[in-house]
C-alpha cells in the first residue's frame, strides 16, 4: 500500500510538472501578454497541495535547466532562470513552500483556501519583483520595477486563480482528491 501511494504520489509530480510547461507555452495576447503558468500554480496548490506542488515545481525548473524548452517562449537553461523574469520560476517554489506551510498550521476551508492561494501569489511577487529589481536601473526605484513587474499582471492573476480554484472544485470531485 505505501509502495503504492509512493507511486502515485510521483505521478502526480510529473503530471503537475507537464501542466507547468503546457502552462508555459500558452500566451494569452492582452496589453501585456502573459502565459497560463500561475493557472498551473494555484490549480495543483489547490488539488494536490503544497508539497506535490513543490515537488512539480522542482521537476519544471529541472526539466528547463537540463535545456529541453520548457520555459516561457520555449526558453530554456541557466539563462532563462537566472535572467530578469527568473525569480517568479524560483517563486513558484517560494510559493508552493508558502502554501504548504500555511496547510499545515492552518486548517483547509474553502475560504482559507483563497486566502492561502494569494499568500502564495504574493510570495511569487515578492521573489520576481526583488530578483527583477537586479535587472533594472536602481535609480529608476522601487515603483519602477513593480510597474514593470507586477502592477500589470495582478488582474490576470486574479482571474487566473478564480479559474484554477474553480477547475480544481471540479478536477478534484471527478478524481475523489478531497
Amino acid at each position: 500500500m505505501k509502495q503504492r501511494r509512493r507511486i502515485k504520489n510521483m505521478t502526480y509530480a510529473a503530471l503537475g510538472a507537464v501542466l507547468f510547461c503546457i502552462c508555459g507555452f500558452v500566451t494569452v495576447p492582452f496589453a501585456i501578454p502573459f502565459t497560463m503558468q500561475t493557472f498551473a500554480l494555484f490549480f495543483l496548490l489547490d488539488c494536490f497541495g503544497g508539497k506535490k506542488t513543490l515537488l512539480s515545481v522542482l521537476i519544471y525548473i529541472a526539466l528547463g535547466c537540463v535545456g529541453l524548452p520548457v520555459f516561457s517562449g520555449f526558453g530554456s537553461g541557466f539563462g532563462v532562470l537566472f535572467g530578469a523574469t527568473g525569480g517568479f520560476i524560483i517563486g513558484f517554489a517560494v510559493a508552493s513552500c508558502v502554501y504548504f506551510a500555511a496547510e499545515s498550521i492552518f486548517s483547509k476551508s474553502k475560504h482559507s483556501r483563497i486566502i492561502f492561494a494569494l499568500v502564495a501569489l504574493t510570495a511569487c511577487y515578492i521573489c520576481g519583483t526583488l530578483w527583477g529589481g537586479l535587472y533594472i536601473d536602481s535609480g529608476k526605484g522601487f515603483l519602477a520595477v513593480l510597474s514593470l513587474y507586477v502592477f500589470p499582471y495582478i488582474l490576470p492573476d486574479i482571474l487566473k486563480l478564480a479559474l484554477a480554484l474553480t477547475a480544481s472544485s471540479y478536477f478534484k470531485r471527478f478524481l475523489s482528491l478531497n
